[in-house]
């Protein structure tokens, strides 16, 4: 057999292999698809009618403790994986506690509450409920602490201006209940969490905590045009049919150009700095 040829055939077994673990979840974005996207129906809900809906403690409680089982199960993680002490926790804790003096305290929580695991996605997740979700991989490609404080504030500010409530209040105000939602409502709510204005009204505020603590905004640019220029290669070699999990949040995120460029208004420089004293 020519070495051409072996080449070929483990690649072609490794496309199979590829597809084979991609299909379901290519199959579950399809379905959601044509059944139409459960979070745009609660989006059409009035921002006006929300504000006037109360919320139970207890319900969020209900509602967080739903999601992060939904959270688990998407990025195939179990709760008992889940690490709430440890060196890595530590660090991420420690510059969450520097974003906390920035929190108005919520009646839904009285700490945020650091919750770390193993995935190949960078993701960082804030639960109505003050948990605050951070994988591994975020930590490794933000490259620097001032971009992770930057990701970690971008959802630190979801919580802070209520964004993560809009959800909740927007189910009691359908008369949805928690228990009804099926697994693919769950999907849904996870990849398509926030809408633009509210991913923009993050940025800002993020901007705004990192220039507070010393941070530099640049760092936090630069590592979302590192990720839209992966995602729109993503994009390009799955063609828009194929959204396996991994990809899922990151692919429905077309608007990251126009956060990048609210960014680039508010006055953060997107290119690297040139290294001092190069040649």
């Amino acid at each position: 057999m020519s070495p051409l040829f072996h080449g070929w055939t483990s690649f072609a077994r490794c496309g199979v292999g590829i597809l084979c673990l991609l299909w379901p979840s290519a199959v579950v974005a399809q379905e959601s698809a044509s059944q139409g996207r459960f979070a745009d129906q609660l989006y059409t809900t009035p921002a006006t009618a929300l504000r006037s809906i109360e919320l139970p403690r207890e319900h969020v409680e209900r509602y967080s403790q739903a999601l992060l089982q939904a959270y688990l199960r998407f990025y195939q993680v179990t709760e008992a994986s889940l690490l709430y002490r440890g060196e890595r926790v530590d660090y991420i804790r420690s510059i969450v506690a520097t974003l906390d003096d920035n929190l108005d305290r919520s009646e839904y929580f009285d700490f945020i509450r650091v919750r770390a695991f193993e995935a190949n996605t960078p993701i960082a997740h804030a639960l109505p409920s003050g948990i605050l979700l951070v994988s591994h991989s975020l930590v490794q490609v933000t490259r620097s602490e001032d971009a992770l404080a930057g990701a970690l504030a971008h959802e630190l500010s979801h919580l802070d201006l209520g964004h993560v409530l809009r959800i909740p209040r927007a189910m009691v105000h359908q008369g949805r209940r928690i228990e009804e939602l099926r697994p693919s409502d769950w999907t849904d709510l996870i990849t398509h969490p926030y809408t633009l204005d509210e991913e923009l009204a993050a940025d800002a505020s993020a901007l705004r905590w990192l220039r507070a603590a010393g941070w530099d905004p640049a760092l936090y640019g630069q590592y979302l045009l590192r990720r839209s220029k992966d995602q729109r290669f993503a994009q390009r070699w799955f063609h828009g049919h194929l959204a396996p999990a991994l990809f899922l949040s990151e692919l429905k995120h077309p608007e990251l150009e126009r956060r990048l460029q609210a960014m680039r208004q508010q006055g953060v420089t997107l290119a690297p700095r040139a290294a001092a004293g190069g040649p």
